[in-house]
């Protein structure tokens, strides 16, 4: 369904489906030239439905299938110095698209990733929510799904 096409008035939130995270740079990339081409369109609906909030979902099962992303969750769960070049990516990219928070949809085979989700989920509430509780993770194993508002 192409943004222009979503009946508005009948949501409060739209999550757009997906970003992706550079395997090399953890920086937030199009998961598509399609996809990256409605990030705009799609916020601004938000001018025709001003109490609606729409949202970038970042991962999914793109990010977990075989091929060069699949291990960048758990590689940025590792290192500190990605965690700190993803989050200054995520609130440029929310800046730039207009988008109003995020889903990170870390897709993973529990039993041997779950003990790296060790992401310092502190660093983002900081980051876009000063003097704010950190976020709370939305759902569990074995699909962590965490949302943060902006």
């Amino acid at each position: 369904m192409k943004p222009s096409e979503i009946p508005l008035g009948y949501y409060t939130h739209i999550f757009y489906s997906f970003a992706l995270i550079h395997p090399q740079t953890f920086h937030i990339t199009d998961m598509d030239a399609e996809t990256g081409k409605h990030y705009r369109e799609v916020t601004g609906l938000k001018s025709k439905q001003p109490d609606l909030e729409v949202w970038i979902a970042i991962g999914g099962w793109a990010m977990n299938d075989p091929g060069d992303y699949r291990t960048t969750f758990s590689d940025l769960a590792k290192s500190d110095a990605a965690q700190d070049a993803f989050f200054e990516s995520l609130i440029t990219f929310m800046g730039i698209h207009n988008f109003d928070g995020v889903d990170i949809d870390w897709e993973v085979n529990c039993p041997v990733l779950c003990p790296l989700f060790v992401l310092d989920l502190d660093l983002i509430s900081c980051a876009i929510i000063p003097s704010t509780p950190s976020p709370k993770i939305g759902e569990a194993f074995p699909r962590i799904s965490t949302t943060f508002r902006a």
